[in-house]
């Protein structure tokens, strides 16, 4: 059933939304989550050296959509959310736009270990992202050109065929951004 679907599914979006509540109760969104479950979140999405730097961790109330952290801080508070749900589908929309390329490969870490499953559970994850730095990690790339699909595959086939992946890569490879 949908709602079924639904429930099982989590979406983490490029642009979350943030309670004026703790990071805590923003992991957690009311549900009763043990303290030991939402830290295991937090190090998932690489909070945990930021929540040392806060002055109550977890416990850090933060302003109304996370006016006081940063982009990229309240992108891995919203990862955190997600990580902190059981799900059969991860969607992941853009959610590592505004971080640093070390935080990225800990969080790269962390989604192949999601995906990996446990307890012969693998959910399945979609990654939405600008970054092909990202995307090199995927069983499967979708490329989206205007709206339209224009080229599918690995992303080592991908990069090595022209059309806009591999004109982005390269574009990507010469800024600095693509591991």
């Amino acid at each position: 059933p949908l709602a079924e679907l639904r429930g099982r599914s989590t979406v983490v979006p490029q642009v979350p939304f943030l309670f004026t509540s703790s990071i805590a109760e923003n992991i957690s969104m009311e549900r009763p989550d043990s303290e030991a479950r939402l830290a295991h979140a937090a190090a998932e999405a690489a909070l945990g050296s930021d929540l040392e730097r806060l002055p109550d961790g977890l416990a850090t109330v933060v302003g109304e959509r996370g006016v006081t952290l940063s982009g990229g801080q309240r992108q891995r508070v919203a990862l955190a959310r997600g990580f902190a749900r059981e799900f059969d589908l991860l969607l992941l929309d853009d959610v590592l736009s505004a971080v640093d390329h070390d935080t990225e490969q800990r969080l790269i870490h962390s989604i192949r270990q999601r995906a990996s499953g446990s307890e012969g559970r693998r959910p399945t994850v979609v990654v939405v992202s600008h970054r092909l730095g990202v995307l090199s990690h995927a069983d499967h790339v979708l490329v989206l050109h205007e709206g339209r699909l224009v080229d599918q595959g690995r992303h080592r086939d991908l990069i090595e065929r022209p059309g806009p992946y591999r004109e982005a890569w390269l574009v990507q490879q010469d800024e600095g951004e693509a591991s």
